[in-house]
């Protein structure tokens, strides 16, 4: 009788063990961060260099009603380290921006753009860096 009994509660144990939901690998989100941006929408930049050496930069900058931008697209090139060899500069609330610039051949070459966006009393509330991806001439 006492043994039926001790088969009885281990079965039922078991059974309701293995009804219990465990999980098997739980992914924590909580160390991801990513920016919230405010008063910025996009920032982009893009670069294409011609078969005669002519660099065409572009880049753009979005910001939301009630905000003003300064944008800076610089080209840069990297002979060890990435340094500007030409910059340009546009304020707006959408600034667009298209430049050519004649560049050496033997090195590699990216777009940068820098959008420091403004709310309407004047202060700087954000400040995003958009890279282009590099081309090699």
């Amino acid at each position: 009788m006492k043994f039926k009994r001790l088969v009885t509660i281990m079965l039922t144990l078991s059974v309701a063990v293995s009804l219990v939901a465990f999980p098997v690998a739980a992914v924590d989100y909580s160390d991801v961060v990513a920016p919230l941006y405010i008063g910025l929408e996009d920032v982009t930049a893009d670069l294409a260099i011609s078969s005669n050496g002519y660099a065409n930069c572009s880049g753009s900058a979005y910001v939301a009603n009630g905000y003003n931008a300064t944008v800076v697209m610089e080209l840069q090139q990297k002979n060890g380290t990435w340094k500007p060899i030409k910059r340009w500069s546009k304020s707006g609330g959408y600034v667009s921006m298209n430049e050519s610039y004649q560049v050496s051949s033997k090195y590699y070459y990216r777009v940068a753009v820098t959008a420091k966006v403004y709310n309407s009393s004047g202060s700087l509330v954000e400040s995003k860096t958009s890279y282009s991806g590099e081309v090699y001439y």
